[in-house]
């Protein structure tokens, strides 16, 4: 009779352990699908405006203290975002190899 007392203790205690970490678990996953319904996108879907992308801008820089006196360039993006000169929508594959100037001592 006591051998079958010990064993239902540990039952017991064996099934108490298992029922806290099974409540844990099911909260932790509960709050990251919540994090995940409201931070990420599977509601409002994905928002690109949000990055920092700078559309529309035509910005002059003058690099006179780098390169030669008085000399300005000129930083431009398009409305997508490029700054590659094409013809018609980028889309459609009409991108010119965009060529990057990089200063060297």
């Amino acid at each position: 009779m006591d051998l079958i007392l010990k064993l239902c203790g540990k039952c017991l205690i064996i099934k108490s352990i298992l029922r806290i970490v099974g409540i844990n678990f099911g909260l932790i996953v509960s709050v990251i699908v919540l994090v995940e319904v409201i931070f990420g996108s599977w509601i409002f879907g994905p928002d690109y405006g949000v990055l920092n992308i700078p559309r529309n801008e035509i910005r002059h820089f003058d690099v006179s203290e780098f390169i030669e006196p008085g000399k300005v360039i000129t930083y431009t993006r398009d409305r997508y975002g490029f700054r590659g000169g094409y013809d018609g929508e980028p889309s459609k594959g009409h991108l010119e190899q965009c060529s990057i100037p990089v200063m060297v001592d």
